[in-house]
């Protein structure tokens, strides 16, 4: 009986708590996508007036564009994974509950059956 109580404990006591790996992994590609933009910045300021044409301008603004747009997208995955996340929380909080009313209900039953022989 001990030794079940025992695993009992562990069970509950063992879990497992981490930093939340989309986040930083949506801070890392923002911050990359910020260096893209001051590196875009950086030409555009550095490039001399002559060399400065309609079509490099063009270029660079489209860049630019395509940066925020994909820092756009990530902030949504970030978005949807936190959603998901929560989801699979609420489930994991489900299964928990009842791993205990079963573990509860198997020791009520060895607690009565020892009680009544």
């Amino acid at each position: 009986m001990k030794k079940i109580l025992l695993m009992i404990c562990l069970l509950v006591l063992v879990g497992c708590k981490s930093t939340v790996p989309s986040t930083a992994i949506t801070n890392n590609a923002i911050k990359e996508l910020n260096g893209v933009t001051e590196a875009v910045e950086h030409i555009n300021a550095t490039t001399p007036a002559e060399c400065k044409t309609d079509a490099l301008t063009a270029d660079l603004r489209a860049i630019l564009t395509q940066v925020n747009g994909v820092s756009g997208q990530i902030k949504n995955i970030e978005l949807a994974c936190k959603t998901e996340k929560k989801v699979l929380e609420s489930e994991k909080r489900v299964r928990e509950i009842v791993i205990i009313c079963l573990v509860l209900g198997i020791l009520g039953y060895a607690f009565l059956r020892r009680r009544l022989t």
